[in-house]
């Protein structure tokens, strides 16, 4: 028997493209271009800047962005918190002599899990940003770097401190963070410009059913090709 190739149904770059990696949530989302293949029956593979590859099958369009618990719940710098260079004033508040800012001693974030992100409150002077910490300097986590204008990123695999939240400070200022537990929340389900993800054919469980170790998440845009299963 002869099997023809698998029929291409959609193929092009999308911006923005937010993703769910973690096994149990796996699911894309502000990709409406892929909405109408999300029946099932469709081979979804999504590719970086590297050819290095996501794949999965897309489940079920998206009802309604759904989230967590804040990872920043319950905010206290007092405890489980250090502050480089500088020092912590109250439970929501802290100082800093120079760049630096407040960095969690425990991991806070899962790896490759979809979150929704931002602070509110002020500060004296600079910019603030929320990081994961990696070797103590650490990465954006959102987009945005404007207190309050809430942004997404998916959480780095740990190798080092990357599940760490790390809240910095551009140069020396004393910040007030007065509603951290509204933020930094995982995503649970996609919004209804999304879908979710399924490891077969029909399936109900939402993991992908490759991922490349190396792929590149949180990059400006993607290649993504659909095609339909056989």
């Amino acid at each position: 028997m002869i099997l023809l190739p698998q029929k291409v149904a959609y193929r092009g770059t999308i911006s923005g493209l937010r993703i769910s990696s973690v096994d149990g949530t796996a699911f894309m989302d502000n990709c409406a271009a892929l909405v109408p293949y999300a029946d099932g029956s469709h081979l979804v593979e999504i590719y970086d800047a590297s050819g290095r590859m996501l794949r999965g099958y897309l489940g079920a369009p998206g009802t309604g962005e759904t989230l967590g618990v804040s990872v920043l719940a319950g905010l206290n710098f007092s405890s489980g918190w250090i502050v480089s260079p500088g020092s912590i004033i109250d439970a929501d508040s802290y100082s800093t002599t120079a760049t630096g800012g407040v960095q969690s001693i425990a991991d806070l974030l899962v790896a490759l899990t979809l979150y929704k992100g931002a602070l509110v409150g002020a500060t004296s002077a600079g910019t603030v940003t929320i990081r994961d910490a990696l070797g103590g300097t650490g990465y954006a986590l959102f987009a945005s770097d404007l207190i309050g204008t809430p942004g997404y990123s998916t959480a780095r695999v740990k190798t080092s401190n990357e599940l760490r939240i790390y809240i910095r400070n551009s140069q020396a200022a004393t910040t007030d963070v007065t509603a951290a537990g509204t933020y930094v929340t995982p995503v649970l389900t996609p919004s209804t410009d999304g879908c979710t993800i399924v490891s077969a054919k029909g399936g109900t469980t939402e993991n992908f059913a490759y991922k490349d170790a190396s792929f590149t998440y949180n990059a400006a845009s993607y290649y993504c090709l659909i095609k339909r299963a056989r």
